[in-house]
């Protein structure tokens, strides 16, 4: 559960032209106020978690830009969570970590907006998106995704000195060039597995057709 200027550099990295429907997508995850709900959106309660996200992106129209957001940020999530969430837990000394971090988070993201150029250009275009081109999604609610672009445009807008204190820019900006990578293969590969799929299933029905008409 990285900060929502993470999720937006892995966006731009993925695909700086993208539509603004492509970047609301990669914040409105976040959106979802019940925590339990949270969870079970980013399939973090999934027993095969790999599974899952197979599952989740074979039923995710690439073409549907905000639902490709979405299926980016949930990718993002589980990667991070792996990895960096775990260094900042290591860091503590005890289990009570998740008020530092969402602290730490907020100072990150701050950073983050900051340092990037193309930031406020992209924020703005997110907070003029018509919510028509939102996807309607269980669980969340445009209103909800409104109110988070606009609680976290805010934040950013208003802490320029912003300055985390456990994870360096230089990382962050490590683990975005990773993750981005390991997303175009895995999203990669999954597609040229449902073509192989789909055209293994045609040559099949081509081969029964042509028997009958033989008949």
């Amino acid at each position: 559960m990285p900060s929502s200027m993470v999720h937006l550099m892995a966006a731009y990295a993925y695909n700086p032209a993208a539509p603004a429907e492509f970047w609301v997508g990669n914040i409105a995850p976040d959106s979802i106020s019940d925590w339990k709900e949270k969870d079970i959106f980013h399939l973090r309660n999934a027993t095969e978690k790999e599974q899952a996200f197979n599952d989740l992106a074979h039923a995710t129209d690439s073409n549907d830009l905000f639902a490709e957001g979405m299926l980016l940020h949930l990718f993002v999530d589980w990667k991070w969570d792996e990895s960096l969430l775990q260094q900042f837990k290591a860091s503590c000394d005890s289990d009570r970590w998740y008020l530092p971090y969402r602290t730490e988070m907020g100072l990150l993201s701050a950073r983050l907006y900051h340092d990037n150029f193309w930031s406020a250009d992209v924020w703005g275009k997110m907070l003029a998106c018509d919510i028509a081109k939102y996807n309607q999604t269980q669980n969340i609610s445009n209103e909800n995704i409104v109110a988070t672009l606009k609680r976290a445009n805010n934040y950013h807008v208003s802490n320029p000195l912003a300055k985390p204190g456990f994870y360096s820019v230089g990382v962050v900006n490590e683990f975005v060039v990773g993750v981005v990578e390991e997303y175009r293969c895995w999203r990669g590969a999954l597609n040229r597995l449902r073509i192989a799929i789909a055209d293994a299933n045609a040559g099949i029905n081509m081969t029964e057709h042509e028997l009958i008409d033989v008949d």
